[in-house]
């Protein structure tokens, strides 16, 4: 049990480390604060792009399955589910986006 904590511990910092720092470098090292805050707009946005597409990706099972094309045993409250995590994701997406963009233009 603690080990897997260590190494989701150590593989959430290096999810954040790894972009910050090659921003940074690619900035040419200008502000650190900066470079991490775009490193978790980034992130955040890759996270959202990705609960969207998930989520999408299984609405359309839910939908096929509710009109009688698949017949996987999906409930009718899954087809909302999924739709909202789609919303979900696609506004994580865009607040992450409006986020990058105030923090991009702080740097000038």
């Amino acid at each position: 049990m603690i080990e897997s904590l260590v190494i989701l511990t150590v593989l959430g910092s290096l999810f954040v480390a790894l972009p910050t720092t090659v921003i940074w470098v690619r900035s040419g090292r200008k502000s650190l604060r900066q470079s991490y805050r775009m490193a978790l707009a980034y992130c955040a946005r890759a996270i959202g792009l990705l609960l969207s597409v998930i989520s999408g990706l299984i609405l359309v099972f839910v939908l096929a399955d509710y009109f009688g094309f698949t017949h996987f045993g999906y409930p009718l409250w899954s087809a909302i589910a999924s739709l909202l995590l789609v919303a979900a994701g696609l506004g994580i997406w865009k607040a992450a986006g409006i986020f990058l963009t105030k923090v991009t233009l702080q740097g000038r």
